[in-house]
């Protein structure tokens, strides 16, 4: 820095001359300040004004001064270029090797704001490389190519301000070119948005190059995105898909509807976001029902007219499966179930009244009860169901009676068959079987009261006794009548063992003679 013309010491501070202060008033100052109006200001505080006045310019030199002044030593300073603004200081954006030319030096208040706006461009500067770093990581040459050129245009031109010292005209050229870089950061996700946006809209309308293209760009801006990562792969099988679709719609619109639902559904295995084969799919699985449903309904009314209503429900119920809703087969299928309904009661009834006309009283109350089942309010039903039970009860006693005659042998079971027969004489008309019954019955009942004549033999020296008969006292042999049944005869003589005969007389079986002698001698034993 040069000297001042007034002079200045070694340290290269301006020289800074004390105010000159008059420390008294003269009359006419004093006369003109009255005629003016003005305060008359006592002489003792206008010098302790003097004093502060030069104490506070005395701090401003000593604390104030070497801020403002370029303290810089000369031996740091090339051609009149502060030490600060060396070639290391130029501005870090590798665009330009041009150093800035030395300047004249200026005023402390000018280096300083120098010194400001080169801050400024410097922090600017490191914003605008960290943006243009993210932006070229995301390819953003492939997307806005030439709105980023013009950023850098701003970028390079602001370092050819700084060079030139401009650093005002640095800084607001760096602040443009930063906010380029700022609003492309910003448009990423509507960059993103649009890019699938036309990818989806190219692949509803077959076009997979630009899908691919589109995909492509929403992939740099978010590459590991799984919608942009799907929309990538279907543009890539996209052909192949619209292929498998022109083939089904070709088998389609020939009615072909097998051929052309394998060619949906083999496009929509290869791609299962494909809308064009999922509508095609299912138009054609619907040409497909309308045409079993036609089928189904045609068979059931054919199987219908011929009185198969087995086969007519089969195929009603298969029409009404593949169309829920339909008004038609719903009521067809219930009228056809409703004749199957009748027929089948009919067919019970009928069997019922055949077992019941055979005696058949089991079958007859199954097929009554199974009716019923179909129609609780059949009077035929409940009344022959009745009857069926009566008569089976009662056939079920009489089997009985007749299977074990033996039983007839007690006079309490006779009393019961003979209330029995008088139950099934009630009957009316009988029927061969319950005639046949109650004939068995009482010939059983009268061979069962008839006496048979039986042969007892003895010692004439063993006392005899017939249980449920009497004593018969001592004898050689005698005759007595008996009706059929089990006896018990006990024989007995002092000195000898008793003796027990047990005998039975069966109808229409001459009886054995029955021997009853106490024959075997009690041995008392020797004393």
């Amino acid at each position: 820095m040069n000297n001042d013309k007034n002079g200045s010491d070694n340290n290269e501070f301006p020289t800074i001359k004390p105010a000159e202060l008059s420390l008294t008033t003269d009359a006419e100052t004093a006369g003109a300040e009255q005629k003016s109006g003005a305060a008359t200001i006592p002489t003792d505080r206008r010098v302790m004004i003097a004093l502060l006045i030069l104490i506070t310019m005395f701090i401003g030199v000593i604390f104030f001064l070497p801020d403002w002044v370029d303290t810089t030593p000369v031996s740091s300073r090339d051609n009149g270029r502060p030490a600060a603004e060396s070639d290391d200081d130029a501005p870090a954006t590798g665009r330009t090797e041009k150093q800035p030319e030395a300047s004249p030096a200026g005023t402390p208040w000018t280096d300083a704001q120098l010194s400001k706006l080169r801050k400024q461009s410097q922090d600017l500067l490191a914003e605008m490389l960290e943006a243009e770093e993210t932006l070229k990581e995301h390819q953003v040459e492939k997307w806005a190519g030439e709105y980023f050129d013009k950023a850098l245009q701003r970028a390079t031109e602001g370092d050819s301000a700084y060079q030139e010292r401009r650093f005002d005209e640095a800084v607001d050229l760096y602040r443009q070119a930063l906010a380029q870089f700022n609003e492309l950061l910003d448009s990423m996700e509507q960059v993103y948005g649009e890019a699938m946006e036309k990818g989806s809209r190219a692949l509803a309308e077959g076009d997979a190059e630009r899908a691919a293209a589109q995909f492509e760009t929403a992939l740099l801006i978010k590459p590991e995105d799984e919608a942009a990562l799907r929309g990538q792969k279907r543009a890539g099988t996209l052909d192949e898909v619209n292929a498998l679709i022109a083939e089904g719609d070709e088998a389609l619109e020939e009615d072909r509807l097998e051929a052309a639902r394998a060619d949906y559904s083999r496009a929509l295995e290869i791609d299962p976001h494909a809308d064009k084969a999922r509508q095609r799919l299912q138009e054609t699985d619907g040409r497909i029902r309308d045409r079993d449903f036609r089928k189904a309904m045609s068979e059931g009314y054919s199987a219908l007219d011929a009185g198969r209503l087995d086969a007519a429900q089969k195929a009603f119920t298969e029409a009404a499966k593949l169309k829920p809703g339909s008004g038609e087969a719903g009521n067809v299928l219930n009228q056809t179930r409703e004749r199957i309904t009748t027929r089948r009661i009919n067919e019970y009834l009928e069997s019922a009244r055949r077992a019941a006309s055979d005696e058949k009283w089991q079958t007859a109350t199954e097929h009554y009860e199974q009716a019923l089942s179909l129609d609780n309010s059949l009077a035929e039903a409940h009344s022959g169901l009745q009857r069926a039970r009566i008569r089976f009860n009662l056939d079920q006693r009489l089997q009985q009676a007749i299977a074990n005659p033996e039983r007839l042998w007690d006079q309490g079971v006779r009393e019961d068959a003979r209330q029995l027969l008088r139950e099934a004489g009630n009957i009316e008309p009988a029927g061969p079987k319950l005639s046949r019954q109650t004939a068995d019955l009482e010939r059983l009942l009268e061979k069962a009261t008839t006496p048979i004549k039986v042969q007892l033999r003895s010692d004439n020296q063993t006392s005899v006794t017939v249980y449920k008969v009497g004593d018969m006292g001592k004898f050689e042999e005698k005759s007595i009548t008996l009706m059929p049944g089990r006896y018990v005869a006990v024989g007995t003589r002092s000195g000898y063992r008793d003796v027990r005969v047990e005998f039975t007389l069966r109808p229409d079986e001459a009886p054995a003679p029955v021997v009853i002698e106490a024959g075997e001698k009690i041995n008392l034993g020797s004393r």
